[in-house]
């Protein structure tokens, strides 16, 4: 089931490389690339020069913020300024920042030409024997044991998978629920949602959710039930690992949706309102905005406006796969949002209307 991902995961593998390395031993060419010493990156001859990505060069700015304003200080080199001066100028900043760098050893995330990651020295991944990376690391894990038991996942399915060079997510529907039934004759599913990023913007998690077949909305909620883990250890504990959390996050799953058929029936007061709150919450666009209320299909209930949310995560208007995600977590967190949050989104609406915020 999830052998062309594997392979989508096992290509871009082939590009990527981690070196490891004390900060005052970087340098930044008069481009504003990063080298890398010959002898250092296992090369016979050369330097290897490397553009950094917008990610990287965040991180990078964040990781020489101490050498500016001291040991300890969380703040960051300023992005626009460094950015916007000459590629020489900010070359010559940065050396004599990564001098000051305290000591500190970073792991330097490559794909190719580009840094695609700036992380600490300790940052516990990286390639296995054959040469995959973490994310094609777990997708195989999670298909080793799907192969076990075939015959127990008759109604397994992939729910518009992601995987790119830096990350990946991955909703598996493990098994129709017929029993709960909404008043269309929708019908549902449960799962867990795995994603994963190689560049440091969250650990591999696992989460439940919930899949309406009618619309082939997802509900992910990645709070209480969610499960973390940090990347240590064989591939077998991984893989142990793996398969607990997996029979843990399916029973939350459950529960998942034995709350989703419950908010069919809470009434949301100043529906409209809400809706007008959480657009600006969460700056949504007018057709954004548009896309919630027709997903609500007219219902002014706590599910209504989940549906909405995560009817709009698969619009035309969404279209980045982690943004979509995002969307369809922000269901589920909406799902089991204290009754308080809908009281004040609306008056945060209200107040935005009368001009008071």
């Amino acid at each position: 089931m999830l052998h062309d991902q594997i392979a989508k995961s096992m290509a871009h593998d082939k590009n990527k490389f981690d070196y490891s390395a004390m900060a005052r031993h970087l340098n930044f060419d008069k481009q504003a690339a990063l080298y890398i010493v010959a002898d250092f990156a296992n090369l016979a001859q050369e330097m290897e020069h490397r553009t950094l990505t917008e990610h990287a060069l965040r991180q990078t700015f964040s990781k020489l913020g101490p050498a500016v304003f001291g040991k300890g200080s969380s703040k960051v080199l300023p992005f626009d300024y460094l950015t916007a001066i000459p590629a020489e100028l900010r070359a010559t900043c940065l050396n004599q920042h990564l001098a000051n760098g305290n000591g500190s050893r970073w792991l330097i995330r490559t794909d190719g030409d580009r840094v695609r990651a700036i992380l600490d020295g300790n940052y516990p991944g990286g390639a296995n024997e054959r040469g995959d990376f973490e994310n094609t690391q777990y997708l195989k894990i999670v298909q080793s044991f799907i192969d076990e038991q075939p015959e127990a996942y008759t109604d397994l399915k992939l729910v518009r998978p992601y995987v790119s060079a830096d990350e990946m997510g991955i909703k598996i529907s493990w098994r129709d629920v017929s029993p709960f039934r909404d008043e269309n004759g929708g019908s549902y599913a449960i799962g867990t949602y795995i994603g994963n990023s190689e560049i440091g913007t969250g650990k591999l998690k696992i989460s439940p959710f919930v899949q309406r077949h009618q619309c082939e909305n997802s509900i992910i909620y990645d709070r209480d039930n969610a499960l973390e883990f940090v990347h240590r250890g064989s591939f077998a504990a991984m893989r142990t690992q793996f398969k607990a959390a997996i029979g843990k996050v399916l029973q939350a799953a459950a529960d998942v949706l034995d709350k989703f058929i419950e908010a069919e029936y809470e009434q949301l007061p100043d529906f409209d309102a809400v809706l007008s709150g959480l657009a600006l919450r969460h700056g949504w666009s007018e057709p954004v905005k548009m896309t919630v209320a027709v997903g609500t299909e007219g219902k002014q209930t706590r599910a209504g406006i989940v549906n909405g949310v995560t009817y709009a995560a698969h619009s035309a208007y969404i279209v980045e796969p982690m943004k979509q995600i995002e969307m369809e977590s922000l269901g589920g967190e909406l799902l089991f949002a204290p009754t308080r949050t809908f009281h004040d989104l609306a008056t945060h609406a209200r107040r935005k209307v009368a001009g008071l915020n």
